[in-house]
């Protein structure tokens, strides 16, 4: 993948995101309030940006299997996100951008 394609996806993401994260954050209080639930205080390595620009990439490459792209994407990826967890934290945290990732292609077929 090109660098001038990443950083464009890494761009529409981050502009997507920044608008979004605000009307879900008002939704996940009134849902935290509702159940009782805390809000973790540690904050992520990688930002939600970073991370659904990974997840967008690997489905742009021709790898079959995302645990075969980031083994090979991973070092051309660390310049690029130099807060790069494992594979096995990518996988983890990859739940977490799943609504946020649909979101951003429902606005792309709008």
């Amino acid at each position: 993948m090109s660098e001038d394609l990443l950083i464009s996806i890494f761009c529409s993401v981050d502009d997507f995101y920044a608008t979004f994260e605000l009307e879900w954050e008002k939704i996940l209080l009134d849902y935290r309030a509702t159940q009782k639930l805390k809000k973790s205080s540690r904050t992520p390595a990688l930002t939600m940006s970073e991370l659904m620009t990974i997840v967008l990439c690997f489905h742009h490459s021709k790898f079959r299997t995302f645990k075969d792209y980031f083994n090979c994407a991973k070092r051309a990826l660390q310049s690029y996100f130099p807060n790069l967890v494992s594979y096995g934290r990518m996988v983890e945290l990859m739940q977490r951008c799943l609504f946020p990732l649909f979101c951003f292609l429902q606005t792309l077929l709008e």
